[in-house]
């Protein structure tokens, strides 16, 4: 009995509690990309209503603005519009509806030529003709190809919709749609660099994300370069096979071409293509960012699918294990790398054991290296790789002197040791981290070593007194005895000297007329110069005889 009456009474006081304490939490996402990742100032949003809400009294603000009558697409409980006009920063999207718990996201844009996550940008950077501001920004052009039937020309050709071609093939796409074989490019910039995206379309029909053309199966592919560099200005979003080093002939069709015969849309950035931006975080944010323009302006992507050989296979190993589900849902890898440091490593030894293999005088005595021997010691069946992978590859993504920049602005250790610095390692500083300034470094050793401060003033060059006659440092016991050559260098400067220094360095010795010129000259200047407490100092360098 007294069951019952407290069953009776929690009935009760739940039929007298107001329909707002049963209502669930309506659940706000975005669609076409994470929240915290949007760019370009628009994204895809999804708004789902809890059971028993009224979605006809939906109410969404974006701010102080009502964008209620964007989320006009309904799938079920889920109402679905591109919200636009955001600002950049944090935005705050709120929805509400009779019989449901008002929800809250933040929305958090970026500028459309980022960076998003990937820290700041690389400069100088130099942007195409067209480039309304130094991100790169301009509208995207859009133009259209086709695929002819003159098996002679491989490539796609351009298409005048008022002057059609009459040479135009058809395709037949994977759900079986039989359609001219023409093609539509968005041409535009993101990320301060090239994207592309194609698709097979029907000039003077529309396309909207919500009714896109019957002939796109709603899926994609994402095409990659190959190479490793640094480039400092936009480039070319990659789209042939085999990092573009089989060009179109007759008899081969490139698979992006198959691709979109089939219904595929492609898409590429330039900063996919690892020659000419080796950084895996930039690379990621180029592909997100611009599966998001997709997504939001096309339509909905079913899967999306990667391909690319040697820099393109790094390109998905690295995004798809660094960024999972963020772009890829499938890989096509051919003449795979795994990533670039594990390669960069291998190609470092290759780098050194040619120092060594192609070095008679550092063999020892009796030992002979054959070139058939090398590959055998690099693990592979001959040297050919080696010397490839060392003359094209890392020689040049590891040398700070480079081309990355006009004459004149780039790094150079004697004219211009403050320029810009063109080497892999430099670009990927964000990734890496920076090396210690040297500033801090000899601030660390003068606390050991007194007046090392004055060998700074020594300028760096390829040849010195210091060098000449102190074997390179193994440990900071060598410092003081370079410390002691510069700083007679620095109290005996003449043209002189400089003349004997560069003289010995040609023949690899000091030599004596040197020692000799230079000695006549400080008994000329200061005869007490080669006497009292100095003498052990100049006996040591040379000066004095011993």
């Amino acid at each position: 009995m007294r069951r019952t009456s407290i069953v009776a009474l929690l009935l009760a006081t739940a039929a007298a509690l107001p329909a707002a304490a049963h209502a669930g939490t309506i659940s706000i996402h975005t669609l076409s990309n994470r929240a915290d990742l949007i760019s370009d100032g628009q994204a895809l949003v999804g708004i789902r209503m809890p059971r028993g809400a009224d979605a006809a009294s939906l109410q969404v603000t974006l701010g102080d603005r009502d964008v209620t009558d964007v989320f006009t697409h309904w799938r079920g409980r889920q109402a679905e519009g591109v919200v636009d006009g955001l600002t950049l920063g944090d935005n705050q999207l709120i929805a509400t509806a009779a019989g449901a718990t008002a929800a809250k996201l933040t929305i958090t844009d970026h500028p459309n030529g980022g960076p998003v996550f990937s820290g700041p940008q690389l400069q100088p950077w130099h942007c195409p003709d067209g480039a309304t501001d130094a991100q790169c920004d301009q509208p995207p052009q859009f133009t259209y190809l086709y695929k002819s039937t003159d098996p002679s020309k491989a490539d796609l050709q351009p298409y005048d919709p008022a002057n059609a071609p009459s040479d135009v093939a058809s395709t037949t796409t994977d759900e079986g749609m039989t359609v001219p074989f023409v093609l539509r490019q968005e041409l535009g910039y993101q990320d301060r660099d090239q994207y592309k995206i194609l698709t097979l379309f029907t000039p003077g029909q529309a396309w909207s994300r919500w009714e896109p053309q019957a002939q796109w199966n709603h899926k994609l592919v994402i095409t990659g370069g190959g190479g490793c560099g640094a480039d400092h200005g936009a480039g070319t979003a990659p789209l042939n096979d085999f990092s573009g080093t089989i060009p179109s002939a007759p008899g081969y069709t490139q698979s992006y071409i198959a691709a979109l015969g089939r219904g595929f849309a492609v898409m590429s950035t330039a900063l996919d293509n690892t020659g000419h931006n080796c950084n895996l975080v930039t690379e990621a944010e180029s592909l997100i960012m611009a599966k998001e323009r997709l997504i939001e302006n096309y339509g909905d992507v079913r899967y999306t699918i990667g391909t690319g050989c040697s820099g393109g296979s790094v390109v998905q190993h690295t995004v798809a294990n660094a960024y999972p589900g963020a772009v890829y849902d499938g890989l096509v890898v051919t003449c795979a790398y795994p990533d670039v440091l594990s390669a960069g490593a291998q190609f470092a030894d290759y780098h050194l054991l040619r120092l060594y293999f192609e070095n008679p005088s550092r063999w020892g005595a009796g030992i002979i290296w054959p070139p058939v021997q090398w590959g055998l010691v690099e693990g592979r069946p001959d040297p050919v790789n080696a010397i490839v992978a060392d003359e094209a590859l890392f020689k040049g993504a590891t040398n700070p002197v480079g081309s990355c920049v006009p004459a004149g602005q780039g790094y150079d250790p004697r004219s211009n040791p403050g320029g810009v610095r063109c080497s892999i390692l430099d670009a990927m500083i964000n990734v890496l981290g920076p090396r210690p300034e040297r500033a801090e470094i000899a601030r660390r050793i003068e606390t050991g070593i007194p007046s090392f401060a004055l060998r700074l003033l020594v300028k760096p060059g390829l040849t010195g007194l210091a060098q000449l006659r102190v074997p390179p440092d193994e440990d900071i016991a060598n410092i003081p005895h370079k410390l002691t050559q510069d700083l007679f260098y620095l109290r005996h400067q003449s043209l002189l000297l400089d003349l004997c220094i560069m003289i010995s360095t040609v023949f690899h010795f000091v030599g004596d007329g040197c020692v000799c010129i230079s000695k006549i000259l400080l008994a000329r200047s200061s005869p007490a110069a080669l006497a009292g407490p100095n003498r052990r100092l100049w006996r040591f360098i040379g000066l004095e005889d011993k």
